[in-house]
């Protein structure tokens, strides 16, 4: 219950379970999604239940391997795989033959992003990060999502207890020039 309840706080970046206490709780998780997931398929609360299961065991395991509580680009890849597999499980299981709008970062619901490159011609996602949620969403749902992108000319962004980051000012000949 302790790994858990810092699991849910976000204190696991900073200290983290021993070994025996993750995999307890990955047992534990694992167990709660499979009596949900034998639940008749028409019900609905364990529908979501076991999908919701299935996220937090991802989203643990994830923070668990971030190092010294540093976020490195290549640690987004898990996120964002199920990221992905929520969008579909959205849009096949729980909103069947809906239309559903996802707000999320444009970073995360861009696919292809590999060839996009900087105005110094550094490539943002070419470091780590190679798993998209836009992008892992398409391979199973295609022409039926689409993304709308957003830009920020500045701004201050950042996690909760961490001090925030700058958004630099809109440059001459990026993207969001034309906008200013």
């Amino acid at each position: 219950a302790a790994s858990l309840s810092r699991l849910a706080k976000g204190e696991d970046y900073q200290t983290k379970p021993s070994a025996a206490d993750q995999a307890r709780l990955l047992r534990l998780l694992a167990a709660l999604r499979t009596d949900a997931l034998a639940r008749p398929g028409s019900d609905r609360d364990a529908l979501f239940w076991a999908q919701v299961l299935e996220s937090v065991s991802s989203c643990a395991q994830m923070i668990w391997a971030i190092e010294n509580a540093q976020l490195k680009p290549e640690d987004n890849n898990s996120r964002d795989r199920q990221m992905a597999r929520n969008l579909v499980w959205l849009a096949n299981v729980w909103y069947p033959d809906r239309k559903i709008i996802v707000w999320a970062a444009s970073s995360h619901i861009a696919r292809d992003v590999a060839q996009l490159t900087s105005i110094g011609g550094s490539a943002p996602y070419g470091s780590g990060w190679t798993v998209h949620m836009g992008g892992e969403a398409y391979t199973t749902l295609g022409t039926q999502m689409y993304a709308l992108g957003f830009t920020a000319g500045y701004a201050e962004f950042g996690w909760n207890g961490v001090l925030p980051s700058i958004v630099p000012q809109v440059g001459a000949g990026s993207l969001g020039a034309p906008f200013l």
